[in-house]
């Protein structure tokens, strides 16, 4: 269950007694609207590919984060299915350069059965256990950590054959697309809000945000709704948010700036 930190009100309320009904209204609506936008944007920062010290968007212009997890994604399929090189580089160092060199010349020629063959008579032992063809991806999401998502192992266990290279490089880009999809997932606060998003994010937006705004209450309700998101992980996220000095500094600042401002009003009205 999340919890929140108290916020220090009590500038707030020890000025409430100067201010008219309406002028109290006007100052919650500013200051909780400021609270929204101010978590909308600080946990898409931390929602992968960004996170704690590398937030999506670096500095505000670039992707870091969102490069990093491309390459992270590219490694981790990589580590599943053994390209042509990949072989090429292991018989080289398991036998030698010169079966290495057999070995491509065999693929490169797209001949199934002479392939069958050497996987039968020379391969080693390791790339002869290999399971053989694409799958799709099945290998590379069954390997998957469902805690991290992150693949686990290093070893392939997948060798892909002859012609299925650029079924493999598709595979990749498809599963490329997805980066940023979690984060996406507050996208439709982010727009409600006008909080700026990450390109990589905003073409994956979703979730929903519900104002709730009346003489009595002010709320918010921000919701991610991507499917595949853990909740812990959506939970721990959103109380890190919660609990951050950033947002105490934010609020304290807000509060004060609109006391000041509603005064200001006042003051000039007399």
């Amino acid at each position: 269950m999340l919890t929140v930190r108290g916020i220090d009100t009590r500038s707030l309320r020890s000025s409430y007694a100067a201010f008219s009904a309406e002028a109290k209204k006007r100052i919650v609506e500013k200051i909780v609207r400021t609270d929204a936008m101010g978590f909308v944007r600080d946990i898409i920062a931390i929602t992968p590919p960004g996170h704690q010290g590398a937030p999506f968007v670096s500095g505000g212009k670039g992707n870091t984060a969102f490069a990093t997890g491309l390459l992270q994604i590219k490694s981790d399929i990589l580590k599943v299915y053994a390209t042509p090189s990949w072989v090429y580089g292991y018989v080289m160092k398991t036998v030698n350069k010169k079966a290495a060199a057999a070995f491509y010349g065999i693929f490169q020629s797209g001949n199934r059965s002479q392939l069958n063959d050497w996987l039968f008579k020379s391969a080693p032992p390791f790339i002869a256990s290999l399971k053989l063809g694409f799958d799709g991806g099945a290998e590379h999401q069954q390997r998957r950590s469902k805690s991290t998502g992150r693949v686990k192992g290093s070893k392939p266990t997948v060798m892909i054959l002859p012609g299925e290279e650029s079924k493999l490089k598709a595979y990749i880009t498809a599963t490329q697309e997805k980066v940023g999809m979690l984060a996406g997932g507050w996208g439709a606060a982010a727009t409600q809000l006008k909080v700026r998003m990450p390109a990589a994010a905003k073409k994956h937006a979703s979730g929903s945000c519900l104002a709730q705004i009346t003489p009595n209450q002010v709320s918010y309700t921000i919701t991610n709704t991507v499917p595949y998101s853990r909740q812990a992980d959506v939970d721990r996220r959103t109380q890190f948010v919660l609990d951050s000095n950033k947002r105490r500094n934010r609020l304290a600042k807000r509060i004060q700036v609109e006391i000041e401002a509603e005064l200001k009003k006042q003051f000039s009205r007399r």
